[in-house]
């Protein structure tokens, strides 16, 4: 029974979305990156793409180790969905988890929204390595001989779905549901952060949460960096991720969400800078901004030869040196000219070096007298 139905005018249809995820991604790459490439390259080659091809299944999406894909019906979503996880039965270290539902998807540009992909993934959080969950609706739309592959879980309260949905686990896996975690636990989001990117961009405060709590020391040592002042670095964290929540939807691309919010963090130091006519002024660095990160001898006379430079001339230094952005990045991120950005590069590095080379040299003063 196809599914692939226009429900008016606009890009809007009613589809079978299927969210796959890799299990344990973060931890096989930490363990044996390469080989855990290879396995990817494997899987998405020699597993996903035939599977879903043969069952006329559409891949929108392709997360590093996440992927979302509509099908034109739930049967073929489900055929792919068991072929998948078959074919990898045998291997230990490669687990996927698959959740499928049908709903409202709606296409722009390159992407896919609406409840349909929402409730796929959810369905996804919950199943456990190996296995495939399907939502009552998709269990409804299948034949006797397909539905009994799958069998029944109870009602299960899902992050921001209004409403219980009767759920279905698959039977090559016993059918049994991962073990819940409590709301808002660190362990509850399994999800590649491009995959919580695109739940977020549908106003889901939660995953939108959750981008923070992944984020939120990256932004403010970047802020605390640019500024010298831990204070103000904070606040400055806190707009970054107000102005993110109110934009979110316009990022195209849930893949260069880094990139997006290293772009929003620069653009609100600079306006913080113009605002307070501090472009091109230095700072006086306070003790206690220097022991919010590390109390090394290091870390603190790096912070205080930062703060000795003026702001622009800072900022430029931590996107290069911090951050690891090219010159032409750097000037793009900023709207500086690339001289420009050349230039207050050579001349804080070259400051640096000044200031290290004279603090180092200056005599401890506990120490002077022995």
């Amino acid at each position: 029974m196809a599914y692939a139905v226009k429900m008016s005018r606009s890009n809007r249809k009613l589809a079978a979305v299927l969210a796959a995820d890799v299990v344990d991604y973060s931890r096989h790459m930490a363990v044996a990156e390469a080989h855990t490439l290879e396995l990817l390259r494997w899987l998405r080659k020699d597993v996903l793409e035939p599977a879903i091809a043969g069952n006329g299944g559409d891949l929108i999406k392709s997360m590093g180790d996440g992927w979302l894909v509509e099908f034109a019906s739930v049967r073929d979503a489900i055929g792919c969905a068991i072929g998948v996880q078959r074919r990898l039965a045998g291997h230990d270290n490669l687990k996927l988890r698959i959740g499928v539902h049908i709903g409202d998807i709606v296409h722009e540009d390159d992407d896919i929204y609406g409840d349909g992909v929402n409730i796929a993934a959810r369905l996804q959080q919950i199943t456990q390595p190996g296995g495939i969950t399907i939502s009552d609706i998709c269990h409804q739309s299948i034949d006797e001989q397909a539905g009994s592959e799958f069998v029944q879980l109870g009602a299960r309260s899902l992050k921001n779905i209004p409403s219980a949905i009767l759920v279905y686990g698959w039977r090559g896996t016993t059918g049994k549901i991962a073990p819940s975690v409590p709301h808002g636990g660190p362990g509850e989001w399994t999800n590649t952060e491009a995959l919580i990117v695109t739940l977020a961009r549908s106003g889901d405060r939660d995953a939108f949460g959750e981008l923070v709590r992944r984020r939120q020391s990256w932004v403010r040592n970047l802020m605390r960096r640019s500024c010298g002042n831990a204070e103000l670095a904070n606040d400055l964290s806190q707009q970054v991720f107000l102005t993110a929540w109110r934009k979110i939807g316009q990022l195209r691309n849930p893949e260069k969400f880094s990139v997006w919010l290293r772009r929003l963090a620069i653009h609100t130091w600079l306006q913080h800078a113009r605002r307070n006519g501090a472009l091109g002024k230095t700072v006086e660095i306070r003790d206690s901004d220097l022991v919010q990160r590390e109390t090394s001898g290091a870390a603190i006379d790096l912070d205080r030869a930062l703060a000795s430079l003026p702001d622009v001339v800072r900022l430029c230094i931590v996107l290069s040196h911090g951050e690891g952005m090219t010159q032409e990045e750097i000037a793009d991120h900023t709207g500086l000219p690339l001289g420009t950005v050349k230039s207050h590069i050579r001349r804080g590095v070259q400051r640096l070096q000044d200031f290290l080379s004279d603090y180092r040299n200056t005599p401890d003063p506990e120490t002077a007298n022995d």
